[in-house]
């Protein structure tokens, strides 16, 4: 999905995305998985990227009353934003699903979040600074909670990679 001319209202567009997908991978992954603390944490994950689902719909609705104040992304801007939307993670919800089907493992599993949640943290600390002015304190919170996600992940993947067997071959 290669994006160019983006507007400010496509940017919130591509937000919503983003987070539909993460929500809907964390799902199919949380399916996937019979282990509890696993489970509580893509439970966790999926409630958190719902949250972020109903910010940015809110956002896209005000969108059409203050348009004004809120500056389409610059050239350099849409650069970025178009080689981000070539990763895997945000291809859409059906690449985001499918890529949580293949995960079979609990690391596997871990592995892909950690994916996700490092890739949405860019992503929001790029977007900071496209949005409209009232709605940067938003995207921060964003991007705090994209950082408390990665440490949490990246906590339960250390505990599991120091549990599983090592393979020598």
């Amino acid at each position: 999905m290669v994006m160019q001319n983006l507007t400010a209202r496509d940017i919130i567009r591509i937000a919503l995305d983003v987070e539909q997908t993460g929500m809907h991978s964390y799902r199919e992954m949380k399916q996937a998985t019979q282990d509890q603390e696993l489970n509580k944490l893509l439970e966790y994950l999926e409630e958190e990227e719902a949250e972020h689902v109903s910010l940015f719909s809110k956002m896209f609705k005000d969108i059409e009353i203050d348009l004004a104040t809120m500056p389409d992304p610059s050239p350099d801007d849409q650069a970025y934003l178009d080689s981000i939307l070539k990763s895997t993670v945000f291809e859409g919800p059906q690449a985001g699903i499918k890529r949580a089907k293949e995960a079979k493992t609990p690391i596997d599993i871990l592995k892909l979040s950690l994916q996700f949640e490092r890739d949405a943290m860019l992503f929001w600390t790029r977007l900071h600074k496209m949005v409209r002015e009232s709605d940067r304190h938003l995207i921060q919170q964003l991007i705090d909670q994209e950082n408390k996600h990665v440490k949490d992940i990246e906590y339960l993947l250390n505990q599991r990679q120091r549990t599983e067997p090592k393979k020598f071959w």
